[in-house]
Order: structure tokens, then C-alpha cells, then sequence
């Protein structure tokens, strides 16, 4: 598929983004990406209930970093494993992770993608 030029520009930024991140955390989990887990979204509403639909965050722990006591930015152990918040040695907050830079979105496939981007 051929990408439009702003598809290109941001796939290129984050290309960019990503080898900076490499470079600053070479040891960091590549399984969760530094991130320290996965977060997914689902709805808890019965289906057939009349309750109103709602999304509920949940987090899934990496059990390659995280779940063995190994921060997910810096790879280094953890000293306090047990209700940790803080990184001791990089500062990871677990409240406010920030991982490898997520790939930028593409709508390139869509018919109308020039319109999308305002591009002719």
C-alpha cells in the first residue's frame, strides 16, 4: 500500500521517536515495549440489560519485567517489589508509564484518505 506523504512523515517521525528511545533505554522490556503491561478497555454491562454502556480500564502486568520484579524502562531489579510505584534507579512511575512511542495511525486504505489528511 502506498501511504500519503503525511502517512509517511509520521511513520518516519516515529521511527525517529523509537531509535531515541532505544538509545536512552537500551535495556528496557521488549516484550511490553517499556511500558510495564497492557491496558485494555471493555464494557462490564450485560448484554440485554438495560444499563447504560460504560468502558472499564483494565491492566494487565508484563510477566516478562513487571511480574518478576524487573523494571520495565531500565530492566534493573526492583528493590521495593511489593506495591512499588517509583523506579528507584530511573524514575519509571507505574502511575504515569511512558514506553516506547506508539506507531502513528494510518488511514491510507480508506477511498477517500485525501480528504481525511485535506491533501489533493
Amino acid at each position: 500500500m502506498k501511504h500519503n506523504p503525511s502517512c509517511d512523515k509520521a511513520f518516519e517521525q516515529h521511527a525517529h521517536d523509537v531509535a531515541e528511545y532505544f538509545v536512552a533505554w537500551p535495556h528496557h522490556c521488549k516484550h511490553c515495549g517499556g511500558w510495564g503491561g497492557a491496558y485494555g478497555y471493555y464494557d462490564p454491562s450485560p448484554s440485554g440489560v438495560s444499563l447504560g454502556s460504560g468502558s472499564m480500564l483494565d491492566f494487565d502486568p508484563c510477566p516478562h519485567c513487571v511480574e518478576e520484579g524487573i523494571c520495565p524502562r531500565c530492566g534493573r531489579e526492583l528493590l521495593d517489589s511489593d506495591g512499588f510505584d517509583v523506579c528507584e534507579h530511573c524514575g519509571f512511575d507505574f502511575y504515569y508509564p511512558e514506553g516506547e512511542p506508539p506507531e502513528p495511525e494510518c488511514f491510507c486504505n480508506y477511498a477517500d484518505a485525501d480528504s481525511i489528511f485535506n491533501e489533493v
